[in-house]
C-alpha cells in the first residue's frame, strides 16, 4: 500500500507539474492575447480619430463647395438680370431708332416738298420778270 501511495503521489506530482506547466502556458497565451487586444483597441481608436478628422475635413470641403456654388448661382442671377436689362435697353433703343428713322424720313420728305415749292416759286418769279 505504501508503494501504491508513493506511486500515486508521484503520479499526482507529475499531474501537478504538468498542470502548472499548462497553467503557465495558458497565462503566457492570455498575456499575449491581452497585448494583441490592447494593440487592436489602440489601433481602432487611432482609426476612429483619423476617420473623424477626415469626416471633419470633408464637411469643411463640402461647406466650402456649397458656398462657392451659392456664389456662382448669385453671379449667374446677377448676369441674367444684367442681360435682361440690356435686352430692355436694346428694345428701347430700337424703338427710339425707329422713331428717329421716321422723323428723319419725314424731314427728308419735308425738305423735298420745300425744295419743290422753292423751284416752283423760282419758276414763277422768272415768269413774272419776263
Amino acid at each position: 500500500a505504501l508503494d501504491q501511495s508513493q506511486s500515486d503521489l508521484k503520479r499526482v506530482e507529475r499531474d501537478l507539474a504538468s498542470s502548472l506547466l499548462r497553467a503557465e502556458e495558458l497565462e503566457a497565451r492570455h498575456t499575449e492575447l491581452t497585448d494583441q487586444l490592447k494593440h487592436l483597441l489602440n489601433s481602432e481608436a487611432g482609426d476612429r480619430k483619423r476617420l473623424g478628422q477626415e469626416l471633419e475635413r470633408e464637411k469643411k470641403l463640402r461647406g466650402d463647395l456649397e458656398e462657392r456654388v451659392k456664389a456662382l448661382v448669385r453671379r449667374v442671377d446677377d448676369r441674367e438680370k444684367e442681360v435682361a436689362g440690356l435686352k430692355r435697353m436694346r428694345e428701347s433703343a430700337q424703338g427710339k431708332i425707329g422713331t428717329v428713322q421716321k422723323a428723319y424720313e419725314a424731314a427728308i420728305r419735308d425738305a423735298e416738298d420745300l425744295k419743290a415749292i422753292m423751284r416752283h416759286r423760282i419758276k414763277n418769279e422768272k415768269r413774272t420778270h419776263e
